[in-house]
């Protein structure tokens, strides 16, 4: 599933959820708007850090949960996944700062900050002779 979230502007996006608020929510995440970034936490409740895998490719922001127990069969252990969860968003690329993307967990919540680049006006300017 793909989330266009911040394309064209994610002020857009946020009219079509909720025409008050600069917050989209679901049952498995919310997306906020400031000043200076988009936050967005998503519930992966018994998920440990190591079992999160978070990654840009071009304009894609996927993230990758896998909740994971480890069973003895015979003295040999096995990994066994209990569930996954998988969200892809896409990001415009030319207004969120990738270098500076943060993630953080804390009692179940991923939360990860994505700093907005400086608008810039214009790609190049023309000067007149």
């Amino acid at each position: 599933m793909t989330n266009r979230i911040f394309l064209p502007s994610v002020s857009a996006m946020f009219r079509e959820f909720e025409r008050s608020s600069n917050c989209k929510k679901t049952d498995n995440y919310s997306i906020e708007e400031t000043q200076d970034n988009y936050s967005i936490e998503i519930n992966v409740p018994g998920v440990k850090k190591e079992d999160i895998e978070i990654g840009v490719k071009e304009d894609k922001l996927s993230i990758i949960a896998s909740r994971k127990k480890i069973d003895k069969v015979d003295e040999e252990e096995k990994e066994v996944v209990l569930s996954q969860y998988e969200e892809n968003f896409t990001v415009n690329t030319k207004s969120i700062d990738l270098d500076s993307i943060e993630a953080s967990l804390e009692n179940g919540i991923l939360t990860l900050k994505l700093a907005k680049k400086e608008e810039i006006k214009y790609e190049r300017t023309i000067s007149i002779k």
